[in-house]
This record gives C-alpha cells, structure tokens and sequence, in this order.
C-alpha cells in the first residue's frame, strides 16, 4: 500500500514538473531613461536599443528615454506593457522587422505610452518604418490597460499584415493616418480615441480580393480626422459596436462594399457619408450621417 501510495506521489511530482518545464519562460526588461536591464534570455541591450532575437514572453516597464525595440526572430513574440513609456526622437519606438506573430497585452491597471519624433533618419534608398509601432507581420492587442499613441511622424499604428484589437484603452495620435492593417483590419473590441491628419482607420492591399478589408465587430470607436474616417479597399464590415466619426471628408469610404448589419454608426461630415460601389446593410443597424438616418432598401 506504501509502495502504490509512493508512487502515485512520484507520479504527480514528474507531471507537475512536466507541467511547469513546459510553462513559456518570461523574460523581464526595466527601461531606465538611456539604460536597459534585461532579466531572461531572447533579448539584448545595445546602449538604448533593445533587440529581442528570440521567440518568447517580454514583460517591458519603465521609461525609454530615446531608444527603439526591435524584433527580429521566428516564432511568436508577446509583449507585456506592464507601465512603460518609450521614447523614439529618429524611428520607429517599436519596429517588428520579422517574427510571425506580434502579441501586445495591455497589463491590467497601467499606462503606457509610445511616442516618437516629426522627423525619422532612413538608410539611403530607404522610407520605413513609417509608424511609431510599425510591423511586417501579424499584430494583436488585447489586455485591459491603456496605451497611448503620439505618432509626431506619420502613422500611429501600422502592420503590412493583419491586425487585430481584442480589447484595452487607445489614444492615438497621428500625423497623418491613426491605424493601419494593410491586408486586413479587424476591431473586436476595445475603446479608441483616434485624432489623424488624414485617415482615421484603414487597409490598402489592392492585390488580393479577400485583403484590403476593415471589419467592425465591437468596441467604442471615436475619431476626429482630415480625410475618410474609415477607408477600405475591398470591404468595410460592421456588425456590432459603437463608431463615432467626425471629419471633413468622407466618412466611410470603399472601394467595393459597405455591409453595416450591427451596431450604431454616427457620421458627422462636411463631405459624404458612405462612398462605395455596394452599400448593403440590416434595420439591426442604426447609422446616422449629419444627424439623417441612413437606410438600407
């Protein structure tokens, strides 16, 4: 009976160990004005630039004073904003250079900031990054804290992939477009406050019939904008959500199709509406533009 007890004991032990060996190992960065401290390995400090190299989990807090984070790997790489500011006068604060998936989490009760500078230094023959978070891949956000946006250069937030919001607070403000998924925007949550020169919201890929598309599908969307306050090459789908669009320009504008089947949608404009070669939608749907309901027969 001890025998069996003993091993039933050793039994648990090796598969909680098991368990543990395979939890993804954090590694933990302190951003300390011109210096990095980096707890872990997959990452590297160069005087104020910090290279992560390695796939993994990278808790970052603190404040950058002047210095970018790249990402340069295979593999998946999450983020934890756990109350951090960073600071980028020349480029980009955050430039995924390759990796196939980005995670940003928001921690629960912070604040964190990316800020960058009106004026970028480029390699000759060179124009990106052009964003103060710009990615050649994949992006997501989520978590429950806020993140903050100066982008003094050009773009807010940009990927030349899909990008995704889940959830957590944004203040983006953009010398010219707020956000950008070049193949495919998609918003499932969140609260967004987006004030840009240009275009609030967009995606541009013309190449592929099933990219270029912004899809809404919940969350609280604010934005105050110089040209269209959404913009999509094939597709601007909206079923759920609240969208507040203030602007000079259009507010909706595809090149394709508008499907608004959910959720309330008020345009103030002193151009058009809903610019589209289709515009297809539900009585589910409440959209106002200039105080007019628009409606779907």
């Amino acid at each position: 009976m001890k025998r069996n007890l003993f091993s039933l004991f050793l039994i648990l032990v090796l598969l909680l160990t098991g368990l543990t060996a395979c939890q993804p190992e954090e590694n933990t960065v302190t951003f300390s004005g011109d210096s990095i401290a980096v707890q872990g390995k997959g990452a590297t400090a160069e005087g104020s630039n910090l290279k992560i190299h390695q796939a993994g989990t990278y808790v970052l807090s603190g404040t950058l004073n002047d210095g970018q984070i790249t990402v340069e790997t295979a593999g998946n790489v999450t983020l934890i904003l756990a109350g951090v500011m960073l600071n980028c006068a020349h480029s980009a604060p955050i430039y995924v250079k390759q990796a196939d998936l980005v995670t940003f989490v928001l921690k629960e009760g912070t604040e964190n900031t990316v800020t960058d500078g009106d004026q970028y230094t480029y390699p000759d023959g060179q124009t990106e990054p052009d964003a103060a978070i710009f990615s050649e891949c994949d992006l997501i956000f989520t978590g429950t804290g806020t993140l903050t946006v100066n982008a003094n250069h050009a773009q807010g937030i940009m990927t030349k992939d899909d990008l995704t919001f889940e959830s957590g607070t944004y203040t983006i403000r953009a010398a010219t477009h707020g956000i950008k998924g070049k193949d495919r925007l998609y918003v499932n949550g969140g609260v967004f406050q987006i004030t840009a020169t240009v275009d609030g919201m967009k995606a541009t890929n013309v190449k592929d019939s099933d990219k270029g598309k912004v899809e809404l599908r919940g969350g609280s969307i604010d934005i105050v904008c110089g040209d269209d306050g959404i913009s999509a090459v094939t597709k601007i789908l909206i079923t759920g959500g609240t969208l507040n669009i203030n602007t000079r320009n259009n507010g909706l504008k595809s090149e394709n199709l508008i499907d608004i089947q959910s959720g309330q949608v008020t345009i103030k404009t002193d151009d058009k509406g809903l610019v589209c070669q289709t515009k297809t939608g539900s009585d589910q749907a409440k959209v106002t533009v200039n105080g007019v309901s628009v409606t779907f027969q």
